[in-house]
């Protein structure tokens, strides 16, 4: 019987040793292929130092961007507001790349390379640049195949990798924010000017609901023109359109020698200039912005019938 269950036993030893060569030789993979925790770096630059950076995701254009002392720009539009945030933390990926196995074998042909998920390409102040492409998942392993596309080279990395590029240019469009703290309560009047000022002073419950209503519905979602030029403003009609002041009183919170806190009201204003309404939409421009935004024209016909 020892005999016996000793040969079963090494029956099923080579059989697994044999799924498992089968099963690697059909990802076209070498060596082991057991996840692995550590870690070779094969790319380490300061970010702070990098002076350009393009990636392409899969099924996306290419985006190209340049870095100049704290801020980035679109390449294809220098006047483009964006949210350095996500380009900052994807500068930070490819400035240390980090990898979990060589492949001794190289680029084989059937990692992915073709047709990659992503690929990416950056530049340092020193002249150096990087290039890499991202390929298909190993599914065994979980990794990522990596191809550095100056050395040829082919490696594992971590899916995680991934996320930090899948964000289009609309996902990093630097909206302004509605500003001006209006509290509907404290709404006083409302000035507008079409050529002529003209007041209306506002103590109707009903009417500062609507008024505080169409406020809120300026805030900033539909970008129309972002190139801060008077040749925008004209051409939507901003530049000689109406203007609205809603006036209110702006809490400021101080404090006392004792150190409580003290809230107090200030009389304060919030002018928003208004375009040429065109096919229901109505472009508008916020306090010290250059985005002309569009806004559905129904949500503030509260404001727009004060001076039509």
């Amino acid at each position: 019987m020892p005999v016996v269950m000793l040969l079963l036993t090494a029956g099923l030893w080579i059989g697994y040793i044999l799924l498992s060569s089968g099963a690697q030789t059909d990802i076209a993979d070498t060596g082991n292929t057991g996840t692995q925790s550590t870690v070779d770096v094969i790319h380490e630059k300061d970010a702070a130092t990098i002076t350009y950076l393009s990636y392409k995701s899969k099924g996306n254009e290419e985006l190209s961007f340049s870095y100049t002392g704290s801020k980035w720009t679109y390449s294809g539009d220098a006047s483009y507001p964006l949210v350095n945030s996500y380009l900052d933390s994807m500068a930070a990926v490819v400035s240390y790349i980090g990898v979990y196995r060589t492949l001794d074998g190289g680029d084989t042909g059937v990692y992915g390379f073709e047709d990659p998920l992503l690929t990416f390409y950056a530049e340092y102040y020193d002249g150096s640049n990087c290039q890499y492409a991202v390929g298909n998942q190993n599914p065994m392993t979980g990794y990522l195949y990596l191809k550095d596309l100056q050395s040829g080279n082919v490696y594992t990395v971590d899916p995680a990798i991934l996320p930090y590029f899948e964000y289009t240019l609309a996902d990093m469009f630097a909206f302004d924010t509605l500003g001006g703290d209006i509290e509907k309560d404290y709404i006083t009047s409302v000035s507008w000017d079409n050529g002529a000022q003209t007041m209306m002073e506002v103590s109707d419950d009903a009417q500062k609901e609507a008024i505080y209503s169409a406020y809120q519905a300026l805030t900033p979602a539909v970008p129309a023109d972002w190139s801060g030029t008077d040749e925008a403003l004209s051409a939507y009609g901003i530049a000689d359109g109406p203007s609205v002041t809603i006036e209110y009183r702006r809490a400021v919170t101080s404090a006392d020698e004792s150190g409580n806190e003290i809230t107090t009201r200030v009389a304060a204003s919030y002018t928003v200039r208004f375009g040429t309404p065109i096919d229901g939409k109505t472009p508008y421009i916020l306090p010290g912005s250059q985005v002309i935004y569009c806004v559905d024209s129904a949500t503030i016909d509260t404001l727009t019938q004060l001076y039509t």
